[in-house]
């Protein structure tokens, strides 16, 4: 069509790129962030995904991104995580890749978790750089994200009296706390998109 070789693209469907959405997202207030956070803290065996909801939540990480993190992707003081990889597993095979959003992206850490990310690394990670900030007790490569979801997130949501909430949902509240002091601008690039219609 571009080269007017075509009058009409066959491609073109009405609507097709402004698909409806089929759930809409439940976001945390701070104080229940904090306290699925602190469920979680508490739980001997799974006291270690703390850190995986505060950087989700604070930070806008995908499941895929956090999953993969690893020592060497946080800087000294753990102001700043650089996300440069992602990971999706697909009929048994991992296969880690850029970001969604295809290029690596420095993202700054808010000064009031930095402390449990800090924490986090001196108790939970080995000391080499690639060593991942959330290894799975069941054995495999990453803590698959059902299991989070079903076996930790649940159980914290629980305990504040809330089952509604989704893992994916910690990334909106970052989108919704940047967008209480920031313009579209500003909260399409704490969440990396390129468009204002992205979803994830």
């Amino acid at each position: 069509m571009r080269d007017g070789l075509i009058d009409r693209n066959p491609c073109m469907i009405e609507r097709a790129m402004n698909p409806k959405t089929k759930r809409q997202a439940v976001v945390p207030t701070i104080p229940e962030l904090e306290a699925i956070a602190d469920a979680l803290g508490t739980d001997p065996k799974n006291g270690r995904f703390r850190a995986l909801v505060l950087l989700s939540a604070w930070c806008g990480l995908r499941y895929g991104e956090v999953s993969e993190l690893r020592r060497k992707d946080f800087d000294a003081d753990c102001s700043v995580v650089t996300v440069a990889r992602g990971v999706t597993h697909r009929s048994g095979n991992c296969m880690v890749d850029t970001p969604k959003d295809g290029q690596p992206a420095k993202v700054v850490i808010p000064p009031h978790i930095r402390d449990d990310i800090k924490s986090h690394l001196a108790n939970h990670v080995d000391k080499a750089g690639d060593s991942m900030l959330f290894t799975p007790a069941r054995g495999g490569c990453h803590v698959n994200d059902r299991v989070f979801a079903k076996d930790m997130f649940k159980p914290a949501l629980a305990s504040i009296g809330r089952d509604d909430m989704r893992v994916h949902d910690l990334r909106h509240f970052a989108g919704t706390m940047t967008a209480q002091v920031g313009n579209l601008v500003e909260t399409m690039a704490r969440l990396r998109h390129s468009t204002h219609k992205a979803r994830a």
